[in-house]
Protein backbone atom coordinates (compact mmCIF):
# COMPACT_ATOMS: atom_id res chain seq x y z
CA UNK A 1 0.00 0.00 0.00
CA UNK A 2 1.19 3.65 -0.49
CA UNK A 3 1.51 5.79 2.37
CA UNK A 4 1.46 8.75 0.66
CA UNK A 5 -2.09 10.43 0.62
CA UNK A 6 -4.39 10.55 -2.24
CA UNK A 7 -6.60 12.78 -0.53
CA UNK A 8 -6.03 14.80 2.77
CA UNK A 9 -8.88 16.54 4.75
CA UNK A 10 -7.27 18.88 7.28
CA UNK A 11 -9.53 20.48 9.90
CA UNK A 12 -12.41 20.29 8.42
CA UNK A 13 -15.85 22.11 10.26
CA UNK A 14 -19.44 22.03 9.40
CA UNK A 15 -22.03 23.31 11.15
CA UNK A 16 -25.61 22.97 10.29
CA UNK A 17 -27.12 27.00 12.31
CA UNK A 18 -26.53 25.93 15.93
CA UNK A 19 -25.58 22.38 15.24
CA UNK A 20 -21.77 21.72 15.24
CA UNK A 21 -21.48 18.49 12.66
CA UNK A 22 -17.81 18.48 12.33
CA UNK A 23 -15.33 19.67 14.56
CA UNK A 24 -11.38 20.27 13.33
CA UNK A 25 -11.50 17.03 11.39
CA UNK A 26 -8.30 15.36 9.76
CA UNK A 27 -8.16 12.19 7.96
CA UNK A 28 -6.17 10.94 4.79
CA UNK A 29 -7.09 8.07 2.49
CA UNK A 30 -4.25 6.05 0.29
CA UNK A 31 -4.38 4.27 -2.37
CA UNK A 32 -4.56 0.73 -2.46
CA UNK A 33 -6.36 1.00 1.01
CA UNK A 34 -9.39 0.08 2.89
CA UNK A 35 -10.35 2.79 5.20
CA UNK A 36 -13.03 2.75 7.42
CA UNK A 37 -15.08 5.45 9.15
CA UNK A 38 -17.35 4.07 12.04
CA UNK A 39 -19.34 6.51 14.61
CA UNK A 40 -23.05 6.54 16.13
CA UNK A 41 -25.70 8.07 14.05
CA UNK A 42 -24.94 12.10 14.29
CA UNK A 43 -21.56 11.36 14.76
CA UNK A 44 -20.21 13.02 11.05
CA UNK A 45 -19.78 10.50 8.69
CA UNK A 46 -22.13 11.35 6.40
CA UNK A 47 -21.22 14.80 6.66
CA UNK A 48 -17.66 14.41 5.74
CA UNK A 49 -18.67 12.42 2.53
CA UNK A 50 -20.82 14.87 1.65
CA UNK A 51 -17.99 17.43 1.46
CA UNK A 52 -16.13 14.70 -0.23
CA UNK A 53 -18.52 14.54 -2.70
CA UNK A 54 -19.60 17.89 -3.26
CA UNK A 55 -22.62 18.24 -1.74
CA UNK A 56 -21.83 20.40 1.12
CA UNK A 57 -19.42 23.34 -0.49
CA UNK A 58 -19.56 25.61 2.19
CA UNK A 59 -17.33 24.03 5.35
CA UNK A 60 -14.14 25.31 7.08
CA UNK A 61 -10.47 23.33 6.34
CA UNK A 62 -8.86 22.31 3.31
CA UNK A 63 -9.43 19.48 1.40
CA UNK A 64 -6.38 17.86 -1.55
CA UNK A 65 -6.43 15.85 -3.77
CA UNK A 66 -3.34 14.76 -5.43
CA UNK A 67 -1.68 17.37 -3.60
CA UNK A 68 -4.18 19.86 -5.16
CA UNK A 69 -6.45 22.16 -3.51
CA UNK A 70 -9.90 21.43 -4.16
CA UNK A 71 -13.28 22.76 -3.37
CA UNK A 72 -15.91 21.25 -5.50
CA UNK A 73 -18.64 23.00 -6.25
CA UNK A 74 -21.26 20.08 -6.84
CA UNK A 75 -21.31 16.43 -7.26
CA UNK A 76 -20.20 16.61 -10.78
CA UNK A 77 -16.83 18.22 -9.81
CA UNK A 78 -15.89 15.31 -7.50
CA UNK A 79 -16.63 12.58 -9.91
CA UNK A 80 -14.44 14.33 -12.38
CA UNK A 81 -11.49 14.51 -9.85
CA UNK A 82 -11.86 10.66 -9.94
CA UNK A 83 -14.23 9.88 -6.62
CA UNK A 84 -17.45 8.04 -6.76
CA UNK A 85 -20.19 7.37 -3.91
CA UNK A 86 -22.12 4.57 -3.69
CA UNK A 87 -24.94 6.10 -0.97
CA UNK A 88 -27.00 3.69 1.23
CA UNK A 89 -29.89 4.92 -0.34
CA UNK A 90 -30.06 3.93 -3.88
CA UNK A 91 -29.76 6.84 -6.57
CA UNK A 92 -30.92 4.50 -9.53
CA UNK A 93 -33.86 5.39 -12.18
CA UNK A 94 -36.33 2.11 -11.57
CA UNK A 95 -38.32 2.76 -14.62
CA UNK A 96 -34.43 2.09 -16.90
CA UNK A 97 -33.13 -1.00 -17.14
CA UNK A 98 -29.58 -2.37 -15.38
CA UNK A 99 -27.26 -1.22 -18.41
CA UNK A 100 -29.31 1.97 -18.98
CA UNK A 101 -28.47 3.09 -15.13
CA UNK A 102 -24.87 1.60 -15.49
CA UNK A 103 -23.99 4.13 -18.04
CA UNK A 104 -26.50 7.27 -17.16
CA UNK A 105 -25.02 10.14 -17.95
CA UNK A 106 -22.30 8.27 -20.10
CA UNK A 107 -24.53 6.78 -22.91
CA UNK A 108 -21.86 5.99 -25.30
CA UNK A 109 -23.00 7.14 -29.29
CA UNK A 110 -22.25 5.80 -32.79
CA UNK A 111 -23.38 9.38 -34.39
CA UNK A 112 -24.09 12.51 -32.63
CA UNK A 113 -27.76 12.17 -31.04
CA UNK A 114 -27.72 7.94 -31.38
CA UNK A 115 -26.97 5.69 -28.68
CA UNK A 116 -24.90 3.04 -29.58
CA UNK A 117 -26.54 0.31 -28.20
CA UNK A 118 -24.54 -2.84 -29.09
CA UNK A 119 -21.71 -1.37 -27.18
CA UNK A 120 -24.06 -0.18 -23.99
CA UNK A 121 -24.93 -3.88 -24.18
CA UNK A 122 -21.53 -5.30 -24.57
CA UNK A 123 -19.79 -2.97 -21.73
CA UNK A 124 -22.52 -3.85 -19.44
CA UNK A 125 -22.22 -7.71 -19.64
CA UNK A 126 -18.38 -7.02 -19.41
CA UNK A 127 -19.09 -4.60 -15.74
CA UNK A 128 -21.46 -7.05 -14.48
CA UNK A 129 -19.13 -10.23 -14.66
CA UNK A 130 -16.58 -7.84 -13.46
CA UNK A 131 -18.35 -8.05 -10.26
CA UNK A 132 -19.96 -11.54 -10.60
CA UNK A 133 -23.53 -10.89 -11.59
CA UNK A 134 -25.48 -12.68 -13.54
CA UNK A 135 -28.81 -11.06 -13.74
CA UNK A 136 -30.21 -9.58 -16.85
CA UNK A 137 -28.59 -6.20 -17.51
CA UNK A 138 -31.58 -5.75 -19.86
CA UNK A 139 -33.93 -6.19 -17.33
CA UNK A 140 -35.80 -3.04 -15.70
CA UNK A 141 -34.47 -1.95 -11.88
CA UNK A 142 -37.74 -1.74 -10.30
CA UNK A 143 -38.13 -5.53 -10.61
CA UNK A 144 -34.74 -6.74 -8.74
CA UNK A 145 -34.65 -6.45 -5.10
CA UNK A 146 -32.70 -4.07 -3.23
CA UNK A 147 -29.56 -6.27 -2.95
CA UNK A 148 -29.48 -6.14 -6.91
CA UNK A 149 -30.19 -2.64 -7.07
CA UNK A 150 -26.78 -2.03 -5.21
CA UNK A 151 -24.60 -4.10 -6.84
CA UNK A 152 -26.02 -2.27 -10.09
CA UNK A 153 -24.93 1.16 -8.84
CA UNK A 154 -21.41 -0.43 -8.03
CA UNK A 155 -21.07 -1.39 -11.24
CA UNK A 156 -22.21 2.40 -12.54
CA UNK A 157 -19.42 3.92 -9.84
CA UNK A 158 -16.55 1.47 -11.15
CA UNK A 159 -17.86 2.54 -14.77
CA UNK A 160 -17.03 5.96 -14.30
CA UNK A 161 -13.64 5.54 -13.88
CA UNK A 162 -13.41 6.25 -10.30
CA UNK A 163 -10.24 5.61 -8.51
CA UNK A 164 -11.92 6.50 -4.97
CA UNK A 165 -14.67 4.68 -4.22
CA UNK A 166 -16.70 5.74 -1.08
CA UNK A 167 -19.00 2.70 0.26
CA UNK A 168 -21.96 4.10 2.42
CA UNK A 169 -23.59 0.64 4.45
CA UNK A 170 -22.74 -1.28 0.69
CA UNK A 171 -24.52 -4.39 2.54
CA UNK A 172 -27.28 -3.37 4.47
CA UNK A 173 -29.57 -4.40 1.74
CA UNK A 174 -27.25 -7.38 0.50
CA UNK A 175 -27.53 -11.59 1.31
CA UNK A 176 -24.68 -13.34 2.50
CA UNK A 177 -23.73 -14.73 -0.47
CA UNK A 178 -23.88 -11.15 -2.20
CA UNK A 179 -21.87 -9.15 0.52
CA UNK A 180 -19.32 -11.78 0.12
CA UNK A 181 -19.16 -11.20 -3.12
CA UNK A 182 -19.01 -7.54 -2.66
CA UNK A 183 -15.87 -8.33 -0.28
CA UNK A 184 -14.15 -10.29 -3.13
CA UNK A 185 -14.72 -7.60 -5.45
CA UNK A 186 -13.15 -5.22 -2.46
CA UNK A 187 -9.67 -6.67 -2.40
CA UNK A 188 -9.86 -6.64 -6.06
CA UNK A 189 -10.30 -3.25 -6.13
CA UNK A 190 -7.55 -2.91 -3.44
CA UNK A 191 -4.75 -4.63 -6.11
CA UNK A 192 -5.93 -2.39 -8.69
CA UNK A 193 -4.57 0.49 -6.74
CA UNK A 194 -8.27 2.06 -5.80
CA UNK A 195 -8.52 3.63 -2.37
CA UNK A 196 -12.06 2.63 -0.92
CA UNK A 197 -13.85 4.40 1.72
CA UNK A 198 -15.92 2.59 3.85
CA UNK A 199 -18.60 3.49 6.25
CA UNK A 200 -20.72 0.56 7.95
CA UNK A 201 -22.42 0.29 10.70
CA UNK A 202 -21.62 -3.91 10.90
CA UNK A 203 -18.86 -3.50 13.02
CA UNK A 204 -17.70 -7.70 12.28
CA UNK A 205 -17.66 -6.36 8.03
CA UNK A 206 -15.65 -3.10 9.33
CA UNK A 207 -12.70 -5.71 10.71
CA UNK A 208 -13.12 -8.08 8.24
CA UNK A 209 -12.48 -5.47 5.23
CA UNK A 210 -10.22 -2.67 6.59
CA UNK A 211 -6.56 -1.27 6.84
CA UNK A 212 -7.06 1.59 8.60
CA UNK A 213 -10.15 2.26 10.89
CA UNK A 214 -10.97 5.87 11.56
CA UNK A 215 -13.62 6.80 14.66
CA UNK A 216 -15.61 9.29 15.10
CA UNK A 217 -18.18 11.15 17.76
CA UNK A 218 -19.87 13.97 18.59
CA UNK A 219 -18.52 15.38 15.04
CA UNK A 220 -14.80 15.58 16.43
CA UNK A 221 -12.00 13.22 14.82
CA UNK A 222 -11.19 9.88 18.11
CA UNK A 223 -8.15 8.46 16.29
CA UNK A 224 -7.31 6.87 12.96
CA UNK A 225 -5.96 2.86 13.84
CA UNK A 226 -4.32 -0.15 12.09
CA UNK A 227 -7.71 -2.32 11.47
CA UNK A 228 -4.93 -5.44 14.05
CA UNK A 229 -4.75 -2.68 17.13
CA UNK A 230 -9.34 -2.71 17.10
CA UNK A 231 -12.00 -5.51 18.18
CA UNK A 232 -15.37 -4.75 18.08
CA UNK A 233 -15.61 -4.22 21.73
CA UNK A 234 -12.51 -1.35 21.54
CA UNK A 235 -14.26 0.27 19.08
CA UNK A 236 -18.22 0.69 20.49
CA UNK A 237 -15.85 1.92 23.67
CA UNK A 238 -13.99 4.22 21.69
CA UNK A 239 -17.35 5.70 19.50
CA UNK A 240 -20.36 5.50 21.93
CA UNK A 241 -21.27 8.07 24.33
CA UNK A 242 -22.00 4.98 26.67
CA UNK A 243 -20.89 1.29 26.27
CA UNK A 244 -23.11 -0.90 25.08
CA UNK A 245 -23.28 -4.61 24.82
CA UNK A 246 -26.15 -6.49 23.44
CA UNK A 247 -26.65 -9.96 25.54
CA UNK A 248 -28.49 -12.40 23.59
CA UNK A 249 -31.23 -13.96 25.61
CA UNK A 250 -31.59 -11.57 28.14
CA UNK A 251 -35.72 -10.55 27.53
CA UNK A 252 -38.07 -12.98 28.43
CA UNK A 253 -39.05 -13.91 25.07
CA UNK A 254 -43.31 -13.99 25.35
CA UNK A 255 -45.04 -17.67 25.57
CA UNK A 256 -48.23 -17.74 23.59
CA UNK A 257 -50.59 -20.82 25.10
CA UNK A 258 -52.69 -22.55 22.17
CA UNK A 259 -55.56 -21.52 23.39
CA UNK A 260 -54.58 -17.47 22.94
CA UNK A 261 -56.00 -15.98 19.38
CA UNK A 262 -54.01 -14.18 16.83
CA UNK A 263 -54.42 -10.80 15.93
CA UNK A 264 -53.25 -11.41 12.68
CA UNK A 265 -53.43 -14.60 10.76
CA UNK A 266 -52.22 -15.69 7.42
CA UNK A 267 -53.69 -19.07 5.79
CA UNK A 268 -51.32 -20.42 2.56
CA UNK A 269 -51.10 -16.79 1.38
CA UNK A 270 -49.29 -17.03 -1.73
CA UNK A 271 -48.03 -13.54 -3.20
CA UNK A 272 -46.49 -13.64 -6.87
CA UNK A 273 -43.03 -13.45 -7.17
CA UNK A 274 -42.95 -13.46 -3.38
CA UNK A 275 -43.88 -16.19 -1.07
CA UNK A 276 -46.29 -19.42 -1.57
CA UNK A 277 -48.25 -20.94 0.57
CA UNK A 278 -47.13 -19.03 3.61
CA UNK A 279 -49.12 -20.21 6.90
CA UNK A 280 -48.37 -18.24 10.48
CA UNK A 281 -50.00 -16.83 13.34
CA UNK A 282 -48.90 -13.59 15.28
CA UNK A 283 -50.52 -12.57 18.71
CA UNK A 284 -51.00 -9.55 20.86
CA UNK A 285 -47.38 -8.75 22.55
CA UNK A 286 -45.69 -11.34 20.20
CA UNK A 287 -42.92 -9.93 18.41
CA UNK A 288 -42.72 -12.65 15.06
CA UNK A 289 -39.75 -12.31 12.98
CA UNK A 290 -39.03 -13.06 9.25
CA UNK A 291 -36.01 -14.04 8.39
CA UNK A 292 -34.06 -14.79 4.43
CA UNK A 293 -31.81 -13.11 2.75
CA UNK A 294 -32.70 -10.63 0.03
CA UNK A 295 -34.92 -12.40 -2.59
CA UNK A 296 -36.51 -14.83 0.03
CA UNK A 297 -39.82 -12.80 -0.57
CA UNK A 298 -40.82 -11.87 2.84
CA UNK A 299 -40.46 -7.98 2.14
CA UNK A 300 -43.05 -8.78 -0.74
CA UNK A 301 -45.14 -10.22 1.93
CA UNK A 302 -44.69 -7.08 4.22
CA UNK A 303 -46.01 -5.11 1.58
CA UNK A 304 -48.76 -7.51 0.86
CA UNK A 305 -50.21 -7.52 4.75
CA UNK A 306 -50.57 -3.84 3.94
CA UNK A 307 -52.07 -3.48 0.59
CA UNK A 308 -48.83 -2.69 -1.53
CA UNK A 309 -48.99 -6.01 -3.15
CA UNK A 310 -51.28 -8.01 -4.92
CA UNK A 311 -52.32 -11.31 -2.93
CA UNK A 312 -52.60 -14.01 -5.24
CA UNK A 313 -54.04 -17.12 -3.39
CA UNK A 314 -54.71 -17.51 0.64
CA UNK A 315 -56.73 -15.69 3.17
CA UNK A 316 -55.48 -13.11 5.48
CA UNK A 317 -57.89 -12.86 8.89
CA UNK A 318 -57.25 -9.58 11.40
CA UNK A 319 -58.51 -11.07 14.72
CA UNK A 320 -61.83 -12.94 13.76
CA UNK A 321 -62.63 -11.13 10.25
CA UNK A 322 -61.21 -12.07 7.11
CA UNK A 323 -59.77 -9.19 4.88
CA UNK A 324 -60.52 -8.95 1.66
CA UNK A 325 -58.52 -6.65 -0.96
CA UNK A 326 -56.14 -4.91 1.22
CA UNK A 327 -55.50 -1.48 0.73
CA UNK A 328 -52.87 0.78 2.64
CA UNK A 329 -56.20 2.86 3.79
CA UNK A 330 -58.32 -0.34 4.85
CA UNK A 331 -55.28 -1.37 7.14
CA UNK A 332 -54.57 2.03 8.64
CA UNK A 333 -57.67 2.30 9.45
CA UNK A 334 -57.91 -1.25 11.08
CA UNK A 335 -55.22 -0.80 13.58
CA UNK A 336 -52.27 -2.17 10.83
CA UNK A 337 -49.29 0.60 10.30
CA UNK A 338 -46.13 -0.53 8.32
CA UNK A 339 -42.67 0.99 8.66
CA UNK A 340 -41.03 0.26 4.91
CA UNK A 341 -37.34 -0.82 3.59
CA UNK A 342 -36.60 2.48 2.60
CA UNK A 343 -36.66 5.33 4.91
CA UNK A 344 -37.16 7.75 2.14
CA UNK A 345 -40.63 6.09 1.59
CA UNK A 346 -42.15 7.00 5.07
CA UNK A 347 -40.32 10.57 5.61
CA UNK A 348 -41.54 13.82 3.93
CA UNK A 349 -38.36 15.69 2.92
CA UNK A 350 -38.08 19.64 3.20
CA UNK A 351 -40.53 19.42 6.44
CA UNK A 352 -39.86 19.66 10.05
CA UNK A 353 -39.31 16.09 12.14
CA UNK A 354 -42.97 17.58 14.22
CA UNK A 355 -44.52 17.40 10.78
CA UNK A 356 -43.05 14.14 10.09
CA UNK A 357 -44.19 12.67 13.44
CA UNK A 358 -47.60 14.12 13.19
CA UNK A 359 -48.41 13.13 9.33
CA UNK A 360 -48.70 9.41 10.85
CA UNK A 361 -51.08 10.62 14.02
CA UNK A 362 -53.32 12.83 12.20
CA UNK A 363 -56.77 11.58 13.29
CA UNK A 364 -54.93 11.36 16.58
CA UNK A 365 -54.01 14.74 17.02
CA UNK A 366 -57.01 16.67 15.65
CA UNK A 367 -60.25 16.05 13.85
CA UNK A 368 -59.31 18.99 11.86
CA UNK A 369 -56.72 21.20 11.99
CA UNK A 370 -53.89 20.50 13.78
CA UNK A 371 -51.86 23.40 15.76
CA UNK A 372 -48.40 23.76 15.53
CA UNK A 373 -48.15 23.69 19.50
CA UNK A 374 -49.76 20.42 19.06
CA UNK A 375 -47.45 19.02 16.83
CA UNK A 376 -44.49 20.17 18.41
CA UNK A 377 -45.57 18.56 21.94
CA UNK A 378 -46.29 15.41 19.84
CA UNK A 379 -42.45 15.54 18.53
CA UNK A 380 -41.13 16.31 21.76
CA UNK A 381 -42.61 13.38 23.22
CA UNK A 382 -41.32 10.97 20.76
CA UNK A 383 -37.80 12.98 20.67
CA UNK A 384 -37.41 12.21 24.32
CA UNK A 385 -38.33 8.60 24.42
CA UNK A 386 -36.47 7.77 21.47
CA UNK A 387 -33.27 9.94 22.08
CA UNK A 388 -33.62 11.68 18.67
CA UNK A 389 -30.26 13.76 18.38
CA UNK A 390 -29.91 16.43 18.12
CA UNK A 391 -33.85 17.23 19.92
CA UNK A 392 -34.67 19.83 17.80
CA UNK A 393 -38.16 19.13 16.85
CA UNK A 394 -38.36 22.23 13.85
CA UNK A 395 -35.01 21.14 12.01
CA UNK A 396 -35.86 19.68 8.51
CA UNK A 397 -36.21 16.08 8.54
CA UNK A 398 -33.03 15.65 6.07
CA UNK A 399 -31.01 17.15 7.90
CA UNK A 400 -31.23 14.01 10.87
CA UNK A 401 -28.86 10.94 10.19
CA UNK A 402 -30.25 8.29 8.92
CA UNK A 403 -30.60 6.82 11.99
CA UNK A 404 -31.91 9.32 13.78
CA UNK A 405 -34.65 9.77 11.14
CA UNK A 406 -35.36 5.42 11.74
CA UNK A 407 -35.72 6.36 15.01
CA UNK A 408 -38.35 9.27 14.15
CA UNK A 409 -40.49 6.46 12.30
CA UNK A 410 -40.83 3.87 14.09
CA UNK A 411 -41.10 6.48 17.49
CA UNK A 412 -44.57 8.21 16.15
CA UNK A 413 -46.08 4.80 16.18
CA UNK A 414 -45.87 5.59 20.09
CA UNK A 415 -48.19 8.26 19.98
CA UNK A 416 -51.29 5.51 18.79
CA UNK A 417 -50.08 2.13 19.06
CA UNK A 418 -51.74 -0.09 16.34
CA UNK A 419 -53.18 -3.17 16.82
CA UNK A 420 -50.34 -4.87 14.49
CA UNK A 421 -46.91 -3.50 13.39
CA UNK A 422 -45.03 -4.81 10.20
CA UNK A 423 -41.28 -3.38 10.89
CA UNK A 424 -39.31 -4.03 7.27
CA UNK A 425 -35.30 -3.71 8.35
CA UNK A 426 -35.52 -1.81 11.64
CA UNK A 427 -31.80 -1.20 12.03
CA UNK A 428 -30.93 -0.77 8.47
CA UNK A 429 -27.98 1.28 8.86
CA UNK A 430 -27.78 1.91 12.16
CA UNK A 431 -24.79 2.08 14.73
CA UNK A 432 -24.62 -0.26 17.60
CA UNK A 433 -26.19 2.20 19.97
CA UNK A 434 -28.71 2.99 17.51
CA UNK A 435 -29.67 -0.17 17.06
CA UNK A 436 -29.81 -1.52 20.61
CA UNK A 437 -32.11 1.48 21.52
CA UNK A 438 -34.10 0.73 18.40
CA UNK A 439 -34.50 -2.85 19.76
CA UNK A 440 -35.04 -1.59 22.94
CA UNK A 441 -38.25 0.44 22.09
CA UNK A 442 -39.61 -2.17 19.83
CA UNK A 443 -39.65 -4.31 23.20
CA UNK A 444 -41.47 -1.47 24.79
CA UNK A 445 -44.27 -0.83 22.14
CA UNK A 446 -44.96 -5.00 22.14
CA UNK A 447 -45.23 -4.86 26.24
CA UNK A 448 -48.10 -2.71 25.29
CA UNK A 449 -49.71 -5.18 23.58
CA UNK A 450 -49.15 -4.93 19.99
CA UNK A 451 -48.52 -7.72 17.54
CA UNK A 452 -45.06 -6.94 15.38
CA UNK A 453 -44.07 -8.88 12.67
CA UNK A 454 -40.22 -7.58 11.78
CA UNK A 455 -38.62 -8.21 8.63
CA UNK A 456 -35.19 -8.49 8.54
CA UNK A 457 -32.43 -9.86 6.86
CA UNK A 458 -30.03 -9.27 9.89
CA UNK A 459 -29.79 -12.37 12.05
CA UNK A 460 -28.88 -10.32 15.08
CA UNK A 461 -31.81 -7.92 14.99
CA UNK A 462 -33.90 -11.31 14.64
CA UNK A 463 -32.29 -13.14 17.87
CA UNK A 464 -32.52 -9.66 19.64
CA UNK A 465 -35.90 -8.78 19.17
CA UNK A 466 -38.23 -12.18 18.38
CA UNK A 467 -40.02 -14.39 20.55
CA UNK A 468 -40.73 -17.08 17.39
CA UNK A 469 -39.08 -16.04 14.10
CA UNK A 470 -39.75 -17.75 10.40
CA UNK A 471 -37.07 -18.78 8.47
CA UNK A 472 -38.05 -18.22 4.33
CA UNK A 473 -35.78 -19.35 1.42
CA UNK A 474 -36.56 -18.65 -1.81
CA UNK A 475 -40.43 -17.79 -1.03
CA UNK A 476 -40.84 -21.03 0.70
CA UNK A 477 -41.13 -21.33 4.63
CA UNK A 478 -38.48 -23.54 5.53
CA UNK A 479 -38.20 -22.84 9.47
CA UNK A 480 -39.89 -22.18 12.68
CA UNK A 481 -37.57 -21.07 15.63
CA UNK A 482 -38.74 -20.74 19.40
CA UNK A 483 -37.09 -19.01 22.17
CA UNK A 484 -33.35 -20.82 22.70
CA UNK A 485 -34.00 -22.15 19.21
CA UNK A 486 -33.38 -18.22 17.60
CA UNK A 487 -30.07 -18.25 17.01
CA UNK A 488 -27.76 -16.67 14.43
CA UNK A 489 -26.61 -20.13 13.39
CA UNK A 490 -29.35 -21.28 13.16
CA UNK A 491 -31.33 -18.50 11.13
CA UNK A 492 -28.24 -18.56 8.74
CA UNK A 493 -28.26 -22.33 8.49
CA UNK A 494 -32.05 -22.80 7.48
CA UNK A 495 -31.80 -19.62 4.55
Amino acid sequence: MDETPLIEMTKISKRFGAIVALDNVDIDFRRGEVHSIVGENGAGKSTLVKILTGYHTTYDGCVTVRGQIVRFQGPRDSLNAGIGCVYQERNLVPALSVAENIFLGRMPSSFPGLVDWKQVRREAVKQLEMLGLNFDYEQKVEYYPLGMRQMTEIARIIFSGAEVIILDEPTSALSIAERNRLFEFVQRLKKQDKCIIYISHFLEEVLDVSDRITILKDGRKVNTYACSDLDKDTIIRLMSRRFVKTVEGVRQRAVIGASDKPVLECRAVTVTGNVVDASFKVHAGEALGLYGNVGSGTTGLAEALFGLRAIEGGEVWLEDKPLKKISPHLASRLGIRFIPEERRSAIWLGQKLSRNISLANLQTLSRFLIHEKTETSAAQKVIGVMDILPPDPHMLVEWFSGGNQQKAIVGRCLLDPPKVLIVCEPANGMDVGAKAGIIQKLWAIKEQGVAILIISSDPEVIVETCDRSLVFRRGALCAELHGDQISKEELVRYA
